[in-house]
């Protein structure tokens, strides 16, 4: 078990808390309360193999609460537009 604070958790997998904490909800990540009511994280449960469809499904930026910025050239190109649309 690789135990982590809710912070350090995020900072580790570049998540949101907001995603941590949908992903808790979902059962995709176990956490585990000590004794003094703390949340802890556990890191090597992501990889179960239970997970593992569910990761597999989830697009190349895991994080769907963190938007992909891009720059307004690499917009235009991805869109097919003019310099003069954007």
């Amino acid at each position: 078990m690789r135990l982590r604070t809710p912070k350090a958790t995020c900072k580790e997998l570049g998540i949101t808390i907001k995603t941590l904490e949908y992903w808790h909800e979902q059962g995709m990540i176990e956490a585990v309360i000590t004794s003094n009511g703390v949340r802890r994280f556990d890191l090597d449960s992501i990889a179960s193999k239970k997970n593992k469809k569910r990761l597999d499904r989830l697009p190349v930026a895991l994080d769907p609460y963190r938007p992909n910025w891009v720059t307004p050239k690499d917009a235009r190109e991805i869109l097919g537009v003019s310099k003069n649309t954007l």
